[in-house]
């Protein structure tokens, strides 16, 4: 696409194997996706409990043989396009999570605490899921966390953290922190 006068025929090729193996990474995603989101919304109403939260990923949920179709028609479709604008316009690097506080576009109607609220819903979903998966906790590690949160947040997230899972936290205010949770450090 990067030159003067493309082989269209090796980019058909290239387009084919775009097709095929982007259908395995979005549809691994999609999957992975859904395994998280169950725990991510729990997190996310445990720590805010007056929001409903919700993402969704954003290519459609199909089966792997229609993810590759999908692709392979979009690549057909908008092959003028990329080579107009030399660059790949279709392919899972193009796609996005796409994440919502009570139905709005979080990315433009959320606070920076509920930015930051989203976050940790999903590092504690991952840290759940791993946790299920592999049988074991991963590191969990928070730089100044607590700065932007309101004390109610604080609180169910300082108590969400399992006593299995090794967390490293920053932050330059102790007083934040229960003399219960100080204890374990």
């Amino acid at each position: 696409l990067k030159s003067e006068n493309p082989d269209l025929s090796l980019l058909d090729v290239f387009n084919e194997q775009v097709a095929i193996t982007g259908a395995n990474i979005i549809f691994t995603r999609q999957k992975f996706l859904s395994e998280l989101k169950k725990f991510a919304l729990e997190k996310y109403s445990g720590i805010s409990a007056n929001e409903k939260f919700s993402f969704e990923y954003s290519f459609p949920h199909f089966d792997i043989d229609d993810i590759v179709s999908a692709l392979k028609h979009e690549l057909n479709e908008r092959k003028n396009e990329e080579l107009a604008r030399r660059q790949a316009c279709v392919g899972p690097h193009r796609d996005d999570i796409f994440f919502y506080l009570d139905g709005n576009d979080a990315t433009k109607f959320a606070s920076q605490g509920q930015h930051r609220t989203v976050v940790l819903a999903l590092k504690l979903a991952e840290i759940q899921l791993i946790s299920v998966k592999q049988g074991v906790s991963p590191v969990l590690l928070l730089d100044d966390v607590l700065a932007e949160l309101d004390d109610l947040r604080q609180n169910y997230l300082l108590k969400s953290i399992s006593e299995k899972t090794q967390t490293i936290i920053t932050s330059v205010d102790t007083l934040l922190f229960e003399e219960d949770f100080l204890r374990n450090v």
